[in-house]
């Protein structure tokens, strides 16, 4: 009786809330649209169970049926997800980058919009590459599991094509729940369990739940998740473990809903006591029960509006063994430990490298304010404590997501050793432990990526300002002198600059830095490479223009670095140094990145130098600016013909100051549907160039002459004019955002309305503060778009105070950031989310501050790359330095 009554007052509350969410489905969470569908995946035939060594034989059966399912979501703006959820132990990179490379084929979703989490249940099937050290597989065995994981590939695909012909309006809710059946495995021994007079932590009880309901209130998807390991059952039959008998009891409890599990930061926390059927289904039974209370009393509605974000963090191993170590390992190790010392010892056999990083896969979502985390890898409770206090305790944080390639412990853990910390790695095939500083990295690439999506991230107690300590490195030339742009990212994940020569006799010198192994390499000198060895002409001094990849080749341009000084301004030399004849003029070069080998294409005109380049790379054109007066040209990779299309606007810097001297445009870009080529000049003309024509025209209806950029007489040196200082192409929207460099306005450049649109001043935020503008009057170059493809980073200036007074340059060129009278500063903007972050302001360990910065690249990791200013050995030169991203500790 008490307990029909118990039943009947929760079916009540269930249905009351039900329809109060019904009734609110017509308003402004009205405008999701949710397709959800599920798929059996359950072997066939009789395979290899995974998750333990102990195990001696295949499956004998099922207990219950392993499931595929996917959730795909659309906000009111129409921007997609997809959730797919798997009962299995893990998921491989490249199990997930092949159904990201389908998805985004067939339905153009990003890695940032695919979310793929295994349950970690231990009585499921081994798939491809996935723990082989742990099992003793043979070929036939091998290729049986191969079979499955392709046929598993398939049937993931096509529940997510099932899931999308189900889309239709839907009203999505969130909560959190709570149960304790977790236990903390390495604080507590299950021996002695019975014994303890309490447990030991950290835990972590949560259940996250998200709730997607249709219109009329009738529950189509339950999303949740707990921290657990599916250790319940090591018998050699199918199930999903405790997550399997929760999914089953959800779906059983609200008919027609399709009941998704995901997995926690459980790695260091089992479900004890456990070994039978029975207390699985009592897992379940109460994490379903859980999952329901949140449903009667405690969601909150998710407004319509979804941000997704995807970013690989580089996390380094610790030393390998040794090949001794390794031998000894293969001789008295347990069986999995011996299979793999036996593998490690066949890579040295072969002449392979061991890996020492591994790209680590951190996503986040938000629907409405809900967050949610994805980590990939086993991850240990304190990951999402720490992140809860960071980002709130309503965050959801996933593990075994987009890539379980190994236990992810703490520091604490790393650093006591045992199996989680220092063995675990071999049952993954790992070559070394990870380095204990990977829990640093990983949280504070959490916090970045929070940051850039505007969440508020809470920084712990006792956090000082705000401060970048940049690293310095010395790459071999101690005459480097200032570069302007010259550095980039390339598809291999190296960065690549140039550092400039003023010498007439030494050429420009070219360098490589490797974010794995944290070193720089000298790739050729620019004079060299131009063919002019032996010239005995005035060399290659520079490259003033940023490297541009096509079809795995960087395409760039010199310049040259010796001037000759002519009524105290910088020239071109018309008086050669004794010995040597003039400039030859700039050479467009392409380097390929796989052979090392350079290509000279091309020779500029007039034997001027080349200031800026953009490359077509759809299409194989490359267009540039000469330098001093300003040629336009056009060079067509795809024939080897180069055009000189004339002046770009009056003498440009070669011109009579107060007559027909116009500062040049330092940067370009193409409109990569139609291919058309866009420049700005010191009036604040924009000026366009069609493939075909004879010359440039001018865009009537649009310039760049705003009051908001100030006031300049553009036939007079010291400033920019008009001119943008750095534009960028943004495909997502069909327009150029670029920034205007003495004001530090980020404006947005329709080419096709035509139309220019102030978007936000991007100075620091002590120049904002100051009403002032910036000294650095020529304006700054270090601002290009971020590995995410929609967050724009700035290097550029903020004023020093001292005894409160600006410091202030006396001369009318101020150069601010440059002379050192300003603090450099790192400053992002987010496009689609319209947030602005200045990270704070850049300096040395020494508190020496970087100077005579121009030019920005920026890693996979967001690690920020730029050429300044410092001491080495006593002399001030100018080489690589790198600001470690998130820019800010958690």
């Amino acid at each position: 009786m008490k307990k029909t009554f118990l039943f009947s007052i929760l079916f009540l509350l269930l249905a009351v809330s039900f329809s109060l969410r019904a009734e609110g489905a017509n308003g402004p969470g009205g405008t999701w649209k949710a397709g959800v569908a599920a798929v059996v995946i359950t072997p066939e035939q009789p395979m290899w169970l995974a998750g333990y060594a102990s195990r001696t034989g295949p499956s004998e059966g099922k207990i219950h049926d392993l499931k595929a399912k996917a959730l795909v979501l659309e906000d009111n703006d129409g921007k997609q997800a997809v959730l797919i959820t798997i009962d299995m132990l893990v998921i491989t990179k490249t199990f997930a980058e092949d159904i990201r490379g389908a998805l985004r084929e067939k339905y153009g979703l990003s890695p940032a919009q695919i979310m793929i989490s295994s349950s970690h249940t231990h009585t499921g099937p081994v798939i491809k590459d996935a723990l082989y050290d742990i099992y003793p597989l043979d070929e036939k065995e091998k290729k049986m599991i191969e079979a499955y994981t392709r046929r598993l590939k398939k049937q993931v695909l096509q529940v997510v094509d099932k899931a999308y012909r189900s889309l239709q309006p839907a009203v999505l809710y969130s909560g959190t729940g709570v149960t304790r059946f977790q236990v903390n495995r390495i604080n507590n021994k299950e021996q002695t369990l019975t014994k303890q007079w309490e447990l030991k932590g950290p835990n972590d009880y949560s259940v996250s739940v998200l709730e997607v309901a249709g219109t009329k209130g009738e529950v189509r998807a339950l999303v949740f998740g707990y921290a657990c390991h599916p250790t319940v059952l090591n018998i050699n039959k199918w199930s999903g473990d405790y997550p399997g008998f929760a999914q089953l009891a959800l779906e059983k409890e609200h008919a027609g809903t399709v009941a998704m599990f995901f997995q926690g930061t459980g790695a260091d926390q089992n479900p004890l006591p456990r070994r039978t059927v029975a207390l699985a289904q009592q897992y379940g039974r109460e994490l379903a029960a859980a999952v329901d209370r949140v449903l009667a009393d405690n969601l909150r509605e998710l407004t319509p509006a979804l941000t997704t974000l995807y970013r690989e963090i580089s996390l380094p191993l610790a030393k390998a063994p040794t090949q001794e170590e390794l031998q000894e390992i293969a001789r008295s190790g347990v069986a999995y430990q011996r299979r793999w010392a036996a593998r490690m010892l066949g890579k040295i056999r072969k002449g392979e490298p061991f890996i020492t990083t591994y790209p680590y896969p951190v996503q986040i979502w938000q629907l409405g304010d809900q967050k949610i985390i994805a980590l990939g890898g086993e991850v240990v409770t304190e990951y999402a404590l720490k992140l809860k206090q960071m980002l709130g305790d309503s965050i959801f944080v996933m593990a075994y997501a987009n890539d379980v390639m190994a236990y992810i412990p703490s520091e604490t853990i790393l650093r006591r050793g045992g199996y989680e910390g220092l063995w675990s790695q071999m049952v993954y095939g790992m070559p070394a432990a990870w380095d204990p500083q990977i829990e640093t990295l990983i949280l504070k690439g959490v916090a970045a990526m929070a940051r850039q999506t505007g969440m508020t991230v809470k920084a712990p107690a006792g956090d000082k300002e705000k401060k970048l300590i940049a690293r310095r490195y010395f790459s071999g030339f101690d005459e480097a002198h200032d570069t302007y742009n010259a550095v980039s990212t390339a598809s291999d994940g190296r960065i690549y600059y140039v550092l400039s020569s003023a010498r007439y006799d030494k050429g420009g010198q070219m360098y490589v830095y490797d974010p794995r192994t944290d070193t720089t390499r000298f790739i050729a000198d620019l004079t060299e490479v131009c063919g002019e060895k032996d010239a005995k002409a005035i060399s290659q001094g520079k490259s003033h223009v940023n490297f541009q990849e096509r079809d795995g080749k960087l395409y760039f341009a010199t310049h040259l670095g010796y001037y000759q000084i002519i009524d105290g301004a910088e020239c071109l030399p018309v008086d050669p140094p004794p010995g040597y004849k003039l400039y030859p003029g700039g050479h467009i070069l392409s380097y390929d990145l796989a052979s090392g080998e350079f290509e000279d294409l091309a020779l500029a005109p007039h034997g001027e130098g080349i200031i800026t380049m953009t490359l077509d790379a759809r299409r194989g054109q490359i267009y540039g600016i000469t330098w001093p007066k300003g040629y336009f040209i056009h060079y067509d990779i795809n024939t080897g013909k180069l055009e000189d299309l004339g002046l770009v606007s009056a003498h440009g810097e070669a011109g009579t100051p107060g007559d027909d001297y116009r500062v040049l445009c330092r940067s370009m870009f193409v409109d990569n549907r139609d291919g058309y080529v866009y420049y700005s000049t010191a009036e604040g003309d924009i000026y366009r160039y069609v493939p075909g024509m004879e010359k440039p025209q001018k865009m009537e209806g649009v310039d760049l002459r705003k009051d908001y950029f100030g006031k300049y007489d553009p036939t007079r040196p010291g400033s920019m004019g008009y001119n943008w200082r750095r534009i960028i192409w943004y495909p997502q929207e069909g327009v150029a955002y670029g920034v205007h460099g003495n004001s530090g306005y980020l404006f947005r450049f329709d080419p096709r309305k035509p139309q220019i649109e102030i978007v936000e001043r991007i100075t620091s935020e002590p120049s904002k503060r100051s009403g002032m503008y910036d000294q650095f009057s020529y304006g700054y170059l270090g601002f290009e778009l971020g590995p995410d493809g929609e967050t724009l980073y700035y290097l550029t200036g903020g004023p020093i105070y001292i005894n409160g007074k600006r410091v202030k340059g006396v001369d009318e060129i101020a150069m601010g950031a440059a002379r050192g009278l300003e603090n450099l500063h790192l400053v992002t903007y987010n496009i689609p989310g319209k947030r602005y972050a200045d990270h704070g302001p850049v300096f040395y360990d020494d508190g020496g501050r970087p100077t005579y910065v121009n030019s920005i690249a920026i890693d996979s990791d967001g690690n920020v790359y730029t050429l300044a200013r410092f001491m080495h050995d006593g002399i001030e030169i100018e080489d690589l330095i790198k600001i470690s991203g998130p820019f800010v500790d958690p």
